[in-house]
């Protein structure tokens, strides 16, 4: 099981408890185990169900991120989840279709049995690693301060939940591209304490 280091930024703190606690609140969700509200993805059986995820991150929101507003906003004001996902399910599956990289649905698919589409509890996008161990983390400091080899981690996330992944989000750039990517995140995020956590993939 290789063991990777993941860039979290979140809000400062200068106190353990609180930092475990917002770690945990934007990389649990990136967890295999991890159990969502139900939610309706494209079956890879199609070929094309990662472009179709892609889109619906690119141009409806980063399911991540979707589902740290859902959760932080009061039950009393927030939508149906069904309601509040069925744009991101809908543009996912459509592109999906659209593509023309896309192949017909497979009847003897065990996972979607043919519809296409099927419905998972589990995380459609984003780290999906094996283990995260709670008290294996460093502090490196403000991300405006610290000195650090842009290039040294492969995946980013933010205080929204949103991670950034070099090798899927945006696996076609080059090692430059994605550190000039790493540094445009830590300037946009200059004031959040960039934490180094060690994850099992």
């Amino acid at each position: 099981m290789p063991h990777v280091h993941v860039l979290a930024l979140i809000e400062h703190s200068n106190v353990d408890d609180e930092i475990e606690e917002r770690l945990g609140a934007i990389l649990y969700p990136h967890a295999y185990y991890f159990e969502f509200s139900p939610v309706t993805v494209p079956c890879e059986c199609i070929w094309s169900s990662d472009e179709g995820i892609d889109a619906a991150n690119r141009t409806v929101g980063d399911f991540h991120k979707l589902w740290h507003a859902f959760h932080s906003t009061p039950e009393a004001h927030r939508l149906q989840w069904t309601t509040f996902i069925k744009e991101w399910e809908d543009t996912a599956s459509q592109t999906t279709r659209s593509s023309p990289h896309a192949k017909p649905p497979d009847p003897q698919c065990d996972v979607c049995y043919g519809s296409g589409t099927f419905i998972t509890t589990t995380p459609p996008t984003g780290l999906r690693y094996e283990a995260w161990a709670p008290n294996q983390w460093e502090k490196l400091g403000r991300a405006s301060e610290i000195s650090i080899d842009p290039g040294q981690f492969d995946s980013i996330v933010t205080p929204d939940g949103q991670a950034y992944t070099r090798y899927h989000i945006l696996r076609s750039q080059s090692a430059e591209e994605w550190a000039e990517h790493t540094r445009m995140l830590l300037r946009h995020h200059a004031d959040q304490l960039a934490i180094r956590c060690f994850v099992n993939k």
